[in-house]
């Protein structure tokens, strides 16, 4: 069962991380993520 537990998840292909932002609005704790441009990825790092 999940009961208790953090739920987590790896982003590829990220962009500026507005899905990471929403899942850890909903308690998800991102263990990985991937991208390529280093000014989504600087977006990223601010979301």
């Amino acid at each position: 069962m999940l009961f208790n537990q953090t739920l987590t998840y790896i982003s590829l292909f990220s962009g500026a991380g507005v899905g990471c932002y929403g899942l850890l609005e909903e308690g998800f704790e991102c263990v990985a993520t991937n991208e390529i441009l280093e000014k989504r990825l600087n977006i990223q790092r601010i979301n």
